[in-house]
């Protein structure tokens, strides 16, 4: 099974925010390089690196999800996210149906920062792949199951 935003949706709620929070970023930098330093910009030279970072390389936004017999793929441009189902340790599943969404964990070998994704409703085959990772939470032993349907 494959899942992947179109293009529209992937490009006004993933990449517009990442480019939001690069141009944020820039602004800080030339602004403290005319003006000098402020409050502000000393918040948005620690704070943004931090967020590009962890957007760009959690991918908790996920552009295209690849389930098949060996594991799940998840990826955004050239970073990819695998997990081998026999090395997947838990897995918990939260329905967020009033905002379009559901978040899931992924307990794996190796993962500092990835392991938690957001998948949103208007992705394709979302709610198969819904079904198919709350079949899998149920499975592993003690999981918790959070899922309004």
């Amino acid at each position: 099974m494959s899942c992947r935003y179109s293009l529209s949706h992937f490009f006004f709620t993933i990449l517009v925010p990442i480019l939001l929070m690069a141009g944020a970023l820039v602004w800080g930098v030339f602004d403290i390089y005319t003006n000098g330093s402020a409050p502000l910009n000393t918040l948005i030279l620690i704070a943004m690196p931090f967020m590009l970072f962890v957007s760009i390389i959690g991918i908790n936004n996920p552009a295209k999800v690849i389930i098949n017999e060996e594991g799940i793929t998840l990826s955004f441009g050239w970073v990819k996210h695998s997990y081998k189902w026999n090395q997947v340790i838990s897995v918990r599943v939260k329905d967020y149906a009033y905002i379009g969404k559901f978040y899931f964990s992924i307990d794996g070998p190796n993962r500092f920062f990835g392991g938690r994704y957001w998948i949103s409703s208007s992705m394709s085959n979302s709610q198969q792949l819904k079904a198919t990772l709350l079949g899998l939470a149920e499975v592993k032993q003690g999981q918790d199951v959070e899922c309004n349907l």
